[in-house]
C-alpha cells in the first residue's frame, strides 16, 4: 500500500472549508432541535424541532457535496459511491417521515409514497451499478494512488445481498403481524409506509457501513483522522443498533407479560426509552460533527511538508 499522503487542490480546500462551516451549522441546528424536542415533548405534527430538523437538510447537502468533491479529486471511488447512496437513502427517509407525521392530505401522502417507491428502485440500481473511474481527473491527477482506487464490488453479490435483506425484512414484518401483532390491538401504521421505510433504512445502513470502512482503508492517503472518523462512525452505528434492540426487547417483553396492553400503555412504555434515545442520538451527533470537522480541517490545512514528514515516518524500519 502506498504511504503517500494525498494533496488537495485549491478547489477542494475551499469545499472542505465550506464543509466545516456547514458542519457547525448542522451542529447548532441539532442542539437547538434537541432542546426544543424536550421542551415540547409529547406534541405531534410539525413542531419547531421537526421544522428545524428538516431545515438542517440544507447544511447536510453541503457536507455531502464536500465529500463528493473530496472523493472525486483523490480518486476514492468507493467513498464517492457510499456518500451518494447514503445521501439518497437519507433524503428518501425524510420524505417518508412526512407521511408518518400525518400532516399532509391523502393525495400528498400517496404522491410521496409513489416517489419513495421509485426512489427505492433507484437505490437498488445505484447499489449494483458500476463505480465511475473519474477519467476526467487525468489532467490533474493522472495516476491516483493505487490504494485510493477502491476495488469495485461484484454487482451480482451486491444485488443478492440487498435482495436477501429485503426478503428478511418482509419475513420479519410477517412474523410481527402473525405472532406479535395480537399484543398491539389498535396498532395503526400503514404497512407500506413501514415496509418502505425499513427497506430504505437497510440501504442507508449498508451505505453508511461502507462509508465508514472506506475511510479506514484510505488512511494512508487521507491521514490518521480518516481512520479515527471511520471507527467513530462504526461505534455510533453499533450504539444505535444496540439501543434499537433494547427498545424492541422491552416492548416484546412487556407485551408478552400483558396481552391487554393498549396504545396508551405502549406510549407510557416507549416514552422513557424515546427520551434516552434522543439524548444518545444527540450526543453521537455532536461527536460525529466534531470528529468530521477535525478530519476536514486536517485535509484543508495539509501541506507538502506534512506529506514529506508522513512518508519519512512510514519509511522508518
Amino acid at each position: 500500500m502506498s504511504s503517500t499522503l494525498w494533496q488537495p487542490s485549491n478547489r477542494c480546500r475551499k469545499w472542505l472549508l465550506i464543509g466545516i462551516f456547514a458542519l457547525l451549522a448542522d451542529l447548532l441546528a441539532g442542539v437547538v432541535a434537541t432542546v426544543l424536542e424536550f421542551r415540547n415533548w409529547g406534541e405531534e405534527g410539525f413542531t419547531p424541532d421537526v421544522v428545524l430538523s428538516y431545515a438542517a437538510i440544507i447544511p447536510q447537502i453541503i457536507i455531502v457535496t464536500s465529500y463528493l468533491v473530496l472523493a472525486r479529486e483523490c480518486g476514492a471511488r468507493g467513498l464517492w459511491k457510499s456518500v451518494g447512496g447514503m445521501a439518497g437513502s437519507y433524503l428518501l427517509m425524510c420524505l417518508i417521515g412526512l407521511v408518518m407525521l400525518e400532516v399532509l392530505p391523502d393525495i400528498g401522502n400517496v404522491a410521496i409514497m409513489a416517489i419513495a417507491a421509485l426512489g427505492l428502485v433507484g437505490l437498488i440500481g445505484f447499489s449494483v451499478s458500476g463505480i465511475p473511474r473519474f477519467s476526467s481527473l487525468a489532467e490533474t491527477n493522472s495516476s491516483p494512488p493505487e490504494s485510493a482506487q477502491d476495488p469495485e464490488p461484484s454487482a451480482k453479490l451486491g444485488c443478492l445481498g440487498y435482495l436477501v435483506g429485503f426478503i428478511v425484512l418482509v419475513a420479519v414484518r410477517g412474523v410481527m403481524r402473525r405472532f406479535i401483532g395480537p399484543f398491539f390491538r389498535g396498532f395503526a401504521i400503514d404497512d407500506w409506509v413501514l415496509l418502505e421505510f425499513l427497506a430504505i433504512g437497510l440501504f442507508g445502513l449498508s451505505f453508511a457501513i461502507w462509508f465508514a470502512v472506506t475511510k479506514i482503508r484510505l488512511r494512508a492517503q487521507l491521514g490518521s483522522m480518516a481512520c479515527v472518523l471511520g471507527i467513530t462512525e462504526i461505534v455510533i452505528l453499533i450504539i444505535h443498533a444496540g439501543l434499537a434492540v433494547l427498545i424492541f426487547a422491552a416492548i416484546i417483553s412487556e407485551a408478552a407479560a400483558n396481552p391487554q396492553l393498549d396504545d396508551a400503555g405502549i406510549d407510557r412504555l416507549l416514552d422513557p426509552w424515546m427520551k434516552r434515545g434522543s439524548l444518545v442520538s444527540a450526543a453521537c451527533h455532536v461527536i460525529w460533527v466534531v470528529v468530521t470537522a477535525a478530519f476536514f480541517a486536517s485535509l484543508q490545512q495539509r501541506s507538502e511538508n506534512d506529506a514529506a514528514q508522513y512518508e519519512a515516518n512510514t519509511s522508518l524500519p
